[in-house]
């Protein structure tokens, strides 16, 4: 199944309507600017590329994807580069990256990180978004991914019950070369942390897609740092 049809084409309305709010959320807070150079690190089909491109025609927009390159290649704007490696990457006065830190693992989740603030210019914007997995919105996530059929690995009755209390460190994830596929288990104030020790400033957090209930009825968080 692509990328797409599991979220912004999902057959599911809320999932399509949760994730376009999501990159739509994500796009407005980086407010690109004509001139401005910015890169989108796991740009998967190029989705925000293209939301991006759309704002603002004349930035220059590049996007990271190791695993998705054709298909972020073909559904990429207009004068948008796609690019397979991340070396190189640097002086980005914007760096976005969606739902990717929370599939890595151990050194290629350092890595990665070390990657965006390598890439932002120093006073460069680094806005990341990775799901809610902790906390009471878990147990709704779950009653709709089993009434949608789209279980993840690990998703047990006991491992929920550890998610909404707060208790993910008690959860092992199952890792195959520094890639998890499920989300079970993942706490994203922990990648925050990981990210602040980096020595970035916090600038703002944005929760989605409600907004104004903070962490607890929403699914996605979108974290916004300078370098």
């Amino acid at each position: 199944m692509s990328y797409d049809a599991q979220t912004i084409n999902s057959r599911s309305s809320l999932k399509r309507w949760s994730h376009l709010r999501r990159f739509h959320l994500a796009c407005r807070a980086l407010a690109p600017r004509v001139g401005e150079r910015i890169l989108d690190y796991g740009t998967g089909d190029a989705t925000l590329l293209r939301l991006l491109h759309a704002s603002a025609p004349g930035a220059s927009l590049v996007g990271f994807e190791p695993m998705m390159t054709t298909e972020a290649a073909a559904n990429a704007p207009v004068g948008a580069r796609i690019v397979a490696s991340a070396l190189g990457l640097a002086d980005f006065d914007k760096v976005a990256c969606l739902e990717v830190l929370e599939h890595l693992d151990g050194p290629i989740l350092s890595t990665a990180i070390d990657n965006l603030v390598a890439a932002a210019r120093p006073g460069g914007l680094i806005l990341v978004s990775v799901p809610i997995e902790v906390g009471p919105s878990v147990l709704a996530k779950n009653i709709v991914r089993a009434a949608a059929g789209a279980l993840h690995e690990n998703m047990t009755v006991a491992n929920t019950i550890l998610s909404v209390v707060g208790r993910t460190n008690q959860i092992r994830r199952k890792a195959e070369n520094g890639f998890i596929a499920s989300h079970v288990g993942f706490d994203w104030r922990v990648l925050r942390e990981s990210l602040l020790r980096r020595g970035l400033r916090e600038i703002n957090i944005i929760y989605s897609p409600f907004g104004s209930s903070g962490p607890l009825l929403n699914s996605q968080v979108i974290m916004i740092f300078q370098r």
